[in-house]
This record gives C-alpha cells, structure tokens and sequence, in this order.
C-alpha cells in the first residue's frame, strides 16, 4: 500500500549491488539522514534510503532512524540477512526458524503454511495458553504468536542471521527516561506532540483522523487540523440510543474547536465478537483489542482516498464496551474448566478453520 510521497506506485524490492531489501517504512528524520548520506535526491523512496544507510552503517544503520519500520536486507556477498523492527513496534514483523530454514513476513499467516519445504504448522494445533490469555483478556505471555514455531520480531531489536539461517536477536533501544530533555512546560510538551503529528501528515492522500472525543484522539486531530489549509476528514463513533455510553458532547466539542469534515458512525447495538471470524481472517492472530471490530468500520467508511493518521487507543479502559469486556473476562475467568475448555475449543476450531481454507 503506497502511503507516502515518495513511495514507488507498487510494491518494490529495493536493489544496490547484491544486496535485496523488502521495507516498510516511514522516517521522520528523512532530511537529516540524506544530509548525512550525501544523497541530493529528496524523493529518493524509504526503502532506498534505508539501503543506503545500511551500507554506510551496517546493522547500526537502526540507531540513526527515527520514526515506524519494518525492514529485511539480504546480502549475497556475505549471505546473511538482516531484519529489524521499529523501536515501539508500530510495524509488523514475523518469523520462522526450523530444520527447513528461516522465513521472514509482515503478516503471521503468510507464515504459518508458505508451502515446501515448511511444514503446515497448522496441523500442530493452536497454543492453548494464548487462546486462554485471549479469551481472558490478557497480555502474550511471549511473542510466539498463534503457533509454536511462530515468532514476532521484538520491538526495538535487530534478527540477523548467516549461511546456518540461525536467527540471533539483539536489542539496539529500550525505553528509558531522556534526561536530556530539561523542559517540561506545557509549551515543550505541545511543541513536540506538534512535531510529532506533523511528521504523520506526509502523506499522497488528503489525511483523515478519528475522533473520540478522548484527550489523546481530540488532541491529535484538532492539532492536524491546524497544521493543514484543507479541512480534515474526522470519523467518529456515537451511540445516540445509548445516551450514558455515547461521547457524542466531546466528540463536538472537539471538532468545534477545529476545521473538520466530521462522520458521524453510529455504533449502538455493538457486539465485540459480532465478526469473530472475519477480523480473524483479517488479522491473522489473536488480537486483543476489544474494540477492533469499531475501527474496522470506521475504516470501512472511509475510503482509499485518505489516509488515516491518528487513531483513538484500544485499551479496554477506553472504549465504551469496556463494561462488557470487564464482564466477559470475569465470566472466563471464573468458569469451571470444562466450560472454559468449550470455549478454548470452540476458538481454536474457528481459527484453525480459515486458517486451512
């Protein structure tokens, strides 16, 4: 999917001498890094910058980007492959290692059965404890995702592999406190949350926001709205005859304060699990997000003519439906093992079934 400017118009595989790379990437330091790299070319695509700063800095190229990527290099000369995911891991990347090899994907179900010479790890069965988590409404408790054998590519590390196609990760940034930062007014704090939303208005398509009525979401869309000369697209989530559960108050109190094309999206009646199986399919894991199912209508409002730059969190505590999620995972929680091993068993069926079709 072509999401910025500078993005070719389909899907590349990025080529300098006997080096491959597949990238997936938006770098909000492009200026600075091109200065640095000597490259005049400002529409030069993300995915050949990136290349050329790996053959500047090697595998240390990660520590000079600043911004969302998921990248894979193979170097023919030496015949090793080089992966890396973004610091908080915003873009997806994931694995699979075994006697068969190393395969590498932005999505997990490419992998779970890519054809010969790997096997069909479907055919192993789910991993229970990930299926109960979910059910629960918990955390993974690693980063195996769905199957055993199947990894995710750590936010904030490096995979690298030789000719043995043995994958070795190593983390090159971990969150920690910046002391370099002395002011903390408010004025500091809104000129980089400024910074930082208008680093996500690079974009080949007029930008589009959602819209809450929260603090995080209103504060983002109003300050792109500032930011841009057109008027902004804003997708927002009402539940009109449910009064006590809608945000309908805040929601235009924020687009008041702004220059906003506002959607309104009813969403009474809303059921978590409604399309169970179809965000299955979509996502290709176990997702814990209770509020997936809203977003996905959001987006199925709009349409391939904006790009959507901001988004309201999904953590339970926030959405409207938290009442019944909390509700759900004390149900889980409390059934007797037999009944939890019926739903266990009725979520694996389901997942192993489209999986397999």
């Amino acid at each position: 999917m072509r999401t910025l400017p500078e993005d070719p118009l389909r899907a590349t595989i990025f080529e300098d001498g006997q080096a491959r790379a597949v990238i997936d990437a938006r770098l909000d330091n492009r200026a600075d890094l091109l200065a640095e790299l000597g490259i005049g070319d400002a529409t030069l695509p993300e995915g050949a910058l990136i290349l050329a700063a790996w053959r500047r800095w090697g595998e240390d190229c990660v520590r000079h980007f600043v911004g969302d990527f998921a990248l894979i290099i193979y170097d023919a000369d030496t015949q090793r492959i080089f992966a890396a995911r973004d610091h908080m891991g915003v873009k997806p990347l994931f694995y699979r290692a075994d006697n068969a090899g190393l395969a590498l994907a932005s999505e997990p179900k490419v992998l779970a059965a890519p054809g010969a010479p790997f096997s069909d790890l479907s055919k192993a069965g789910l991993i229970e404890a990930d299926v109960a988590d979910f059910i629960t409404g918990q955390l993974p408790r690693d980063h195996r995702v769905v199957y055993d054998g199947l990894w995710r590519v750590t936010p904030g590390h490096i995979l690298s592999a030789g000719p043995d196609l043995t994958p070795v990760l190593t983390s090159y940034w971990q969150a920690a406190a910046d002391e370099t930062i002395t002011d903390k007014s408010p004025a500091a704090l809104r000129a980089l949350l400024t910074e930082a939303v208008r680093c996500r208005l690079r974009s080949p398509q007029p930008v589009a926001a959602l819209l809450s009525g929260g603090l995080d979401s209103t504060s983002i869309a109003c300050l792109s709205s500032q930011l841009q000369t057109d008027a902004v697209d804003s997708f927002s989530i009402v539940f009109d005859k449910t009064p006590h559960l809608s945000e309908r108050d805040y929601i235009d109190a924020g687009i008041a304060h702004g220059h906003f094309r506002p959607r309104h999206v009813a969403m009474d009646g809303y059921a978590p699990f409604g399309d169970f199986e179809a965000l299955l399919k979509l996502e290709g894991r176990l997702f814990g997000a209770p509020g997936l199912r809203m977003t996905s209508s959001l987006f199925q409002r709009s349409d391939s003519s904006v790009s959507v730059v901001s988004c309201k969190s999904m953590c339970a505590t926030n959405w409207p439906c938290s009442g019944a999620t909390r509700r759900m995972s004390a149900s889980a929680s409390c059934a007797r093992p037999k009944a939890l091993n019926e739903r266990l068993g009725s979520t694996a069926s389901k997942f192993q079934r489209w999986l397999r079709s």
